[in-house]
């Protein structure tokens, strides 16, 4: 496996976790 194959993963994951860790904070702020 090539380090952009890697690279380009490791971003998708970090961005997903981002989200659904920034949805869980704000979720409470939004009721």
């Amino acid at each position: 496996m090539s380090a952009d194959t890697s690279l380009s993963a490791l971003k998708t994951f970090v961005v997903a976790a981002l989200s659904s860790f920034l949805c869980e904070c704000y979720k409470p702020h939004l009721n």
